[in-house]
């Protein structure tokens, strides 16, 4: 039986070998991306990130291995809240306060592809950062640019993971995607969006929350063969 595995193994090896060295083009792609959050994550936030996720993966020599990068946007949630402004050198006297959380993702990764033809999956390895940061932003009608801008609060975490993808060709160069991920993520900081009160002097409290940031992705998308 286990013979038999084992020659399996090897020929499907061969075959992978034999096609990545027909498909030397790289891929690119982009998808939406929803999150689900997992343990003390889960536990200290109540949503799913949602975003975006653009994913490089380059070809490495004859092997059905491609390294790349990883970059992704979700947003944690957002608030808006009138607030008055007491400004000499402008005529105006209220602004939209925006309070926005998001958190950006910066990976490494290493692909193994062993097919390339109509449908082709993957496996992959991450290791990166995730910052988890709220900004507020003050906008007043009349004005092209922001009327103040701050940093309220950032968190920086190690994050490591695996994902695991489908490509459906529907073109020499063009693909559609499903992608999944699974990311683990030490302790780190980050605002309790339900906890944020604002009052009409743009003066505004919230709460800080700590937990891991495990979370699992999941992706979809269109990418491109250059």
């Amino acid at each position: 039986m286990y013979k038999h595995i084992q020659i399996l193994v090897v020929l499907l090896l061969f075959c992978s070998v034999s096609r990545a060295q027909l498909s030397k083009k790289a891929n690119l792609s982009v998808g939406f991306e929803v999150g689900e959050p997992l343990g003390e994550f889960d536990d200290n936030y109540n949503g799913n990130p949602a975003g975006i996720g653009i994913n490089l993966a380059l070809p490495r020599g004859k092997l059905p291995i491609q390294w790349g990068l990883d970059f992704g946007y979700a947003s944690m949630g957002s608030k808006n809240h009138a607030v008055d402004i007491q400004d000499e050198d402008l005529d105006i006297i209220e602004g939209n306060m925006k309070i926005k959380s998001h958190i950006y993702s910066y990976h490494a990764t290493a692909r193994f592809k062993p097919f390339d033809g109509f449908f082709a999956p993957y496996i992959e390895g991450l290791a990166g950062l995730r910052t988890f940061n709220t900004n507020t932003k003050i906008e007043v009608d009349g004005l092209d640019d922001p009327y103040s801008t701050e940093k309220n609060s950032q968190g920086v975490t190690f994050s490591y993971g695996w994902a695991a993808g489908l490509m459906f060709n529907v073109g020499k160069l063009i693909y559609l995607e499903g992608r999944f991920e699974k990311l683990h993520g030490s302790d780190v900081k980050y605002v309790d969006q339900n906890s944020v009160q604002v009052d009409d002097n743009g003066n505004f409290t919230y709460d800080i929350k700590k937990s891991n940031s495990n979370i699992a992705n999941i992706q979809l998308g269109i990418g491109f063969r250059f």
